[in-house]
């Protein structure tokens, strides 16, 4: 191509004023590319981090944005759909809720798996299932505070009363008149 002529100049200009549009837009897309990814790798990271914990907060938020940011994930919302349906069914009676149970944590490691692969991970289902750490202590922590919970619960809608115990009894009426004498009551 000849440097004097008017196709070269053209091209020099529409190449001047195209080139940063260009590069603009370019750089957008990698960047919406990118924070799709921090967020599916977030929820990930969530599911994963809380796996052997159970339902929380943080774990429940994580669950209900599987549904914006794996909107063109076939196969997760698939497995999500199947978990989601297990967390709204009604909990079985007697010897039934064991295999309820073992059925959730399965349903729970199927999402984990389909996640997994979506974000670049490669887990076997059966590490994703016997993986985690739950301390004993933290369990506990958490059964008390569910049992507190359900305490004042029930005592706020009527159903229980305050257990209240009196300890430490004066022998007698004279006993009890001159403590509260010698509190100055």
């Amino acid at each position: 191509m000849n440097p004097a002529s008017d196709v070269f100049g053209w091209a020099i200009l529409i190449a001047t004023f195209i080139g940063p549009v260009a590069a603009v837009y370019v750089t957008r897309l990698i960047d919406k590319k990118r924070e799709n990814y921090e967020r599916k790798m977030r929820i990930f990271r969530i599911l994963m981090g809380n796996r052997a914990a159970g339902l929380n907060a943080e774990t429940i938020q994580a669950l209900n944005l599987i549904e914006i940011d794996f909107q063109k994930c076939a196969k997760v919302l698939s497995a999500w759909k199947d978990y989601f349906e297990n967390l709204r069914a009604e909990m079985p009676s007697g010897d039934r809720q064991q295999a309820f149970f073992v059925k959730r944590q399965h349903l729970y490691a199927a999402l984990l798996d389909q996640i997994a692969k979506v974000v670049g991970y490669n887990f076997e289902q059966l590490h994703i299932l016997e993986g985690g750490y739950y301390p004993t202590g933290a369990a506990k922590s958490d059964a008390d505070q569910n049992a507190i919970r359900e305490l004042f619960a029930g005592i706020a809608n009527g159903e229980r009363v305050l257990p209240i115990a009196v300890t430490n009894l004066p022998a007698s009426i004279d006993q009890a008149s001159e403590a509260s004498t010698l509190r100055g009551i």
